[in-house]
């Protein structure tokens, strides 16, 4: 069961809520500035994991709802685009679905979980996890390895896979080097693709040249020509037989060569990855991790609760307890004010031990 108190918040933004253009202008960490602003707010930690498909904000406080409002708003602010924001166990859930590729373009991707576990790392060393979302983490940890032997997520399995998967379908040469436009995360993953794949090395273009990169105003005849950039609007007039554009928006224009195919072409067919019996068996550990991490929430509220309860007790003991019985104790002598006071003292404790005892039983925390 999901605790009553929400500590989890999610904002996050994907390939459906904006372009690549517009989600490169918040895949950045918040600054010092900013996570100051949410502390003060009531946010005691913050996971981002930024991939090329979107970014997460992952944020825990008290209320979950404000702290997360608190960071959808700066994004909206940056982006100009309002992400969307889940709190409680539909954060929780959310953010343990992408970690297994379930929210992928393809599902069952690989390359997520392990962004999202050097998010973590990331966070950790710059002080912004805390209890709630290291219990997190290792739900996540937990459900990747159950992901990964039952075989929902699946290695080297991604869009830049399908990009030389279709090049390969349509008779593309291995051993003829394929034109890459673009050195941003989606070109980077196309590349491995191709080594992975055996093909030959790739010819490289960029926007800003450097070495192993060539000008975009050197792109030229190609077989095969991936394209990977983020333009506002289509910009490129094509010379290749084949031509991928993985682009949000489409980035080319037109092909002088042949076929132009975007993801709509590379995913047709794909059953989104995964078979439906797959997806279903994958989505119902989700929902056990979910529910599992509730439970350990909520115990670690009581816990937060019951230490909460016995450190008032003790500072009224120790602080509060004579000056509330000073009227009580007047003309009595030192002895008698001394064993009144042990008896008060006593029945607090008493008192206390009740409670806390019918709080540990599982009752939710007034």
């Amino acid at each position: 069961m999901w605790p009553e108190t929400d500590r989890l918040a999610a904002v996050s933004l994907t390939w459906r809520d904006a372009p690549t253009a517009v989600r490169a202008a918040v895949a950045q960490e918040l600054g010092d500035e900013v996570w100051a602003g949410a502390v003060a707010q009531g946010a005691t930690g913050l996971l981002e994991v930024h991939t090329c498909a979107r970014s997460l904000w992952v944020v825990a406080g008290e209320p979950a709802a404000w702290v997360g409002a608190l960071v959808q708003a700066h994004v909206t602010r940056r982006a100009g685009v309002a992400p969307t924001l889940r709190v409680g166990r539909d954060a929780a859930r959310f953010a343990l679905a992408v970690a297994v590729g379930l929210d992928s373009f393809v599902q069952g991707e690989a390359d997520v979980g392990r962004q999202m576990t050097r998010a973590f790392e990331a966070s950790r060393k710059r002080g912004r996890l805390d209890g709630t979302l290291n219990l997190l983490e290792r739900g996540v940890a937990r459900l990747l390895a159950q992901a990964h032997r039952s075989g929902w997520v699946r290695p080297n399995r991604g869009v830049g896979q399908l990009a030389v998967s279709w090049l390969a379908a349509q008779g593309a040469d291995p051993s003829r080097p394929v034109g890459v436009v673009g050195t941003g995360a989606i070109g980077q993953r196309v590349v491995a693709s191709l080594a992975r794949a055996g093909w030959a090395p790739p010819v490289r273009y960029n926007r800003t040249p450097r070495e192993g990169v060539a000008g975009l105003d050197a792109i030229g005849a190609h077989e095969a020509l991936v394209v990977c950039t983020a333009g506002r609007s289509a910009w490129l007039d094509a010379d290749a037989r084949w031509v991928v554009d993985l682009g949000t928006p489409a980035q080319v224009r037109s092909n002088r060569g042949g076929a132009i195919a975007g993801l709509e072409t590379l995913l047709a067919g794909d059953a989104l990855g995964l078979p439906s019996r797959t997806v279903a068996d994958a989505n119902a550990a989700v929902e056990r991790e979910t529910d599992a991490l509730g439970d350990k929430l909520r115990a670690a509220h009581r816990r937060r609760a019951l230490a909460e309860a016995r450190e008032l007790r003790d500072r009224f003991l120790n602080d509060a307890l004579q000056e509330e019985l000073a009227t009580a104790l007047e003309g009595l002598d030192s002895e008698q004010r001394r064993r009144v006071v042990r008896a008060a003292s006593a029945a607090i404790r008493r008192y206390n031990h009740q409670l806390v005892a019918w709080l540990r039983e599982g009752r939710e925390v007034l």
